[in-house]
């Protein structure tokens, strides 16, 4: 596997909008604004900055998705 950029940003933008470039790529197929608008919603909602980790996570758990910790048998080699 080799890397492959994306930044679905409109703005070009790299800084601040990881979880919602992040989202965009799983979720919303390449869709920034639609990202940014659902976990924006899901902040105000819940009375929190969109980036928060209670935020973003409820969002992702209203979509299906579950948290889970990495396997302890080979700490080197997970790459990210």
């Amino acid at each position: 596997m080799s890397y492959i950029f994306y930044n679905p940003n409109p703005g070009g933008k790299f800084v601040g909008d990881c979880v919602i470039r992040a989202v965009s790529k799983i979720i919303n197929h390449n869709d920034w604004e639609l990202s940014y608008a659902e976990i924006a919603a899901e902040g105000f909602r819940l009375f929190d900055m969109p980036s928060s980790n209670y935020v973003w996570g409820s969002y992702l758990k209203s979509k299906g998705f579950v948290r889970k910790n990495l396997p302890d048998t080979c700490p080197d080699c997970y790459t990210l």
